[in-house]
């Protein structure tokens, strides 16, 4: 998936070849870099061709503008750098622009630009500064900009980790909720289920760097946010979240009942029922219960088969996903072949913005298992 990714005059693909370059460098875009390519200043200089007392004094002077030969110098570095690297160099200028000034609607802009969304234009930003002075002023766009911001991060975060977007995504989440409190008016309701949704994601990024206890707290919060809201899609999430979590921390029964929660929440879209079939399969297994965890698993493949494909909320429930924990399932109840079989096919299908994601370590170390046990 290609996503705009740009910062002040920045912007390039984060899977791509089309590359520009930032209209100023300043000595704090220029340190970010070398953190980006994460050189030491001797390295940096050695890279760009400079002396080591530059890289220094721009470490040192985060404002000074360096001339026009090195401005073109660090376009070039910027431009040669791998995919990776830049996607960083974004991250690292956002979370700048983050303790550099207060948590408001104009910070909550810049990040969803720095994070490269279609939709930050400066109509779109000067909406969303007016929208946080006076909530009242609501409108019909604004839920639609911010869930392009949501989207666009989630999908970040497949690249770089959830280490690299909480931050941001928890400071943007008060900023939201700050505005959800004081709103009103008849766009009010399409905010309330956006709030709900990143509060969910958000607790799913605590999940991933085991903060257990501000997770569960965010999917509790979750949960009552998308219930008042009607939208069974991320109340089933979050539920599932926490089974998922139960699962990690060595509770099957606790992740037993929340799929089966999961499962049940009305609205609920049958991608998520089929994971959380497999996600019960899971626990049943960590119990020893080979003949419900196949049961579970075989409702889930007859489930998948006419589940259809899944709402952006939950985008990444595709087939060689549900795969994936097919395998997790089958190696919990000793199939290691079948296991082996249903994790490596799952792998080498994920979509190519998803195959690399720090998540899927857990089934790339499922497969060796599976491998070395067949």
């Amino acid at each position: 998936m290609h996503q705009r990714c740009s910062h002040r005059a920045l912007r390039w693909h984060c899977k791509g070849s089309a590359v520009n370059v930032i209209g100023t460098w300043t000595g704090r875009e220029a340190d970010i870099l070398r953190q980006a390519l994460r050189m030491t200043n001797e390295a940096f200089a050695a890279h760009l061709g400079v002396a080591v007392r530059t890289v220094a004094n721009w470490r040192n002077r985060p404002d000074i503008v360096p001339q026009p030969a090195m401005q073109e110098t660090l376009d070039s570095a910027l431009e040669r750098a791998p995919d990776r690297v830049k996607a960083q160099f974004t991250l690292l200028l956002q979370a700048d622009q983050i303790t550099q000034t207060s948590v408001n609607g104009q910070q909550l802009a810049k990040d969803a630009n720095g994070l490269g969304m279609e939709a930050g234009s400066p109509d779109d930003q000067g909406r969303l500064l007016d929208v946080v002075h006076k909530p009242s002023r609501l409108d019909a766009a604004t839920p639609k900009f911010l869930a392009n911001v949501l989207a666009g991060q989630r999908h970040l975060e497949d690249a770089l980790g959830p280490t690299a977007v909480l931050k941001p995504m928890a400071l943007q989440l008060d900023a939201i909720t700050r505005i959800f409190r004081d709103a009103a008016g008849p766009h009010r309701d399409a905010l309330a289920h956006l709030v709900a949704e990143w509060t969910s994601y958000v607790g799913w990024l605590h999940t991933a760097i085991r903060n257990d206890n501000e997770a569960t707290a965010l999917f509790s919060r979750a949960e009552d946010l998308a219930d008042d809201a009607g939208n069974g899609t991320v109340a089933a999430t979050a539920a599932s979240f926490r089974g998922y979590l139960a699962l990690l921390q060595g509770r099957p029964r606790t992740a037993i009942r929340a799929s089966a929660a999961a499962a049940a929440t009305p609205g609920a879209h049958p991608t998520q029922r089929t994971y959380d079939m497999l996600q019960t399969a899971q626990a049943y297994a960590d119990l020893g219960d080979t003949e419900k965890a196949r049961r579970f698993l075989d409702k889930a493949a007859d489930l998948a088969t006419i589940a259809g494909e899944p709402p952006p909320a939950v985008y990444w429930y595709t087939e060689p996903f549900f795969r994936l924990n097919i395998g997790l399932a089958q190696l919990g109840i000793g199939q290691y072949r079948d296991a082996a079989d249903s994790l490596r096919s799952g792998i080498q299908e994920m979509p190519a913005d998803q195959s690399d994601a720090e998540w899927m370590n857990e089934y790339r170390q499922a497969l060796a298992e599976a491998e070395e046990r067949a």
